[in-house]
């Protein structure tokens, strides 16, 4: 049986298959970059209506152009999205066996709140998969730890993993790669030769090549594809 990384720590017949086109805020400046210094309204007192005028709007013209996140690649980047708790991720419950999403096995406030945001959950933790922070504990038994970004892409494989644990519900990322190593020593080797840019890439093309056919099967608490055939 093909089992998949972040189902447990059973050894893994195959890699298949693994689961923001730049990293957030690579190279991009925003607003909290700048500090105004309050030395002019020190001296307001001494200056004329006129220039304590020009002073006020040249303040709040400074104020608004920093509000707006600016890209050192000329690159326009937009506003900070929202983002899921996966740095400082620390649970037990769901360190053994079973799905991210599966209540039964992994009770999750974070979890919980990826699931109730639905579809919409997607895009975000792609966003995150380039996130290179260390997480402080293991996020699965007998694991060595993982970045944050590698915990993104394991909730995501997850959320397209039936009731079953066994089945993908959607197209491979990866060709399939054969491993009777345990889980975490597969996952070491194939991250060697997979950054995490790379997969973000994968993950991104997926969701627009798809993002219009995906919906959320309640009963088996996975995504699913409406073109795929059962």
């Amino acid at each position: 049986m093909t089992r998949r990384f972040g189902l447990g720590n059973c050894r893994s017949r195959s890699l298949a298959p693994f689961a923001k086109a730049c990293e957030r805020d690579s190279g991009c400046l925003g607003h909290e970059h700048y500090r105004c210094d309050a030395e002019p309204w020190q001296n307001l007192h001494a200056m004329s209506a006129k220039n304590i005028m020009r002073t006020a709007t040249a303040l709040i013209s400074f104020s608004l152009i920093s509000a707006i996140p600016i890209c050192t690649s000329g690159q326009t980047v937009a506003a900070p999205k929202k983002a899921y708790a996966l740095a400082t991720w620390s649970n037990l419950g769901c360190r053994a066996k079973g799905r991210f999403q599966d209540t039964g096995y992994c009770d999750s406030e974070v979890i919980n709140q990826i699931v109730a945001d639905g579809k919409s959950a997607i895009p975000i933790l792609i966003s995150q998969i380039t996130d290179s922070r260390w997480i402080a504990e293991p996020v699965y038994d007998f694991w060595p730890r993982i970045r944050a970004g590698e915990l993104a892409y394991f909730i995501l494989e997850n959320l397209f993993v039936d009731n079953t644990w066994a089945k993908s519900t959607m197209p491979n990322l990866y060709p399939e790669q054969p491993c009777d190593e345990p889980g975490w020593v597969c996952w070491g080797r194939f991250r060697k030769t997979h950054s995490l840019a790379d997969l973000q890439a994968h993950w991104m093309a997926f969701w627009k090549a798809h993002k219009d056919e995906i919906y959320w099967d309640d009963k088996a608490r996975c995504f699913r594809l409406s073109s795929a055939k059962d």
